[in-house]
């Protein structure tokens, strides 16, 4: 039992382990910490995004920028199914480093990225879809930001909660997702 082989394959799953249950901790006190932010964290299915994504039509080298990123499973599911250039915007400290972690541990840590800040700080000028899955009172103080910094047609999608100042272009009633397109400038 004592054989090098037998201590390396322990130390190899003991480390494992630790890195597992590390990784559980830092997103059960990420959750915990979130329960007492403006915008909680609640994860979206895979399915769901799938449809945010597809509804948005999101398109390969496009940039995209989630605002609350959470998890990251939007920045992770549009670099690797949609090939596109993934944003995430977080501001909780642990919710962002689990993150970085799942997107290096997925290998896509060349189109995608996870910044720890805030979303009315972030720049959006760049960016062709974003997504959110904010409150209602953070999604009324936003909207102006993206009405301004957007450019014309860039497509916004929006979880559960639609703007009140804004009619979407698609709404997809029975998963709650609402699409909105930046509309032409006025002079």
């Amino acid at each position: 039992m004592n054989s090098p082989a037998f201590l390396v394959f322990f130390s190899l799953l003991s480390f494992t382990l630790i890195v597992i249950m590390a990784a559980a901790v830092l997103f059960l006190a990420a959750v915990v910490r979130s329960i007492f932010t403006d915008v909680p964290f609640v994860s979206t299915p895979e399915r769901i995004i799938k449809k945010m994504l597809s509804l948005a039509r999101l398109k390969p080298g496009e940039t995209l920028v989630d605002l609350g990123s959470g998890d990251g499973r939007i920045v992770i599911i549009g670099a690797k199914r949609y090939a596109a250039r993934a944003l995430g915007v977080e501001k909780n400290f642990l919710l962002a480093i689990f993150s970085r972690l799942r997107i290096a541990m997925e290998g896509i840590s060349q189109s995608a990225h996870i910044i720890r800040g805030d979303i009315f700080s972030v720049s959006l000028t760049q960016a062709d879809v974003v997504t959110l899955y904010l409150l209602p009172a953070v999604n009324k103080k936003i909207e102006h930001k993206l009405k301004t910094e957007l450019r014309e047609g860039a497509r916004i999608v929006s979880r559960s909660f639609p703007f009140s100042n804004w009619k979407p272009d698609a709404v997809d009633k029975r998963n709650h997702i609402y699409l909105y397109r930046v509309p032409p400038r006025t002079v």
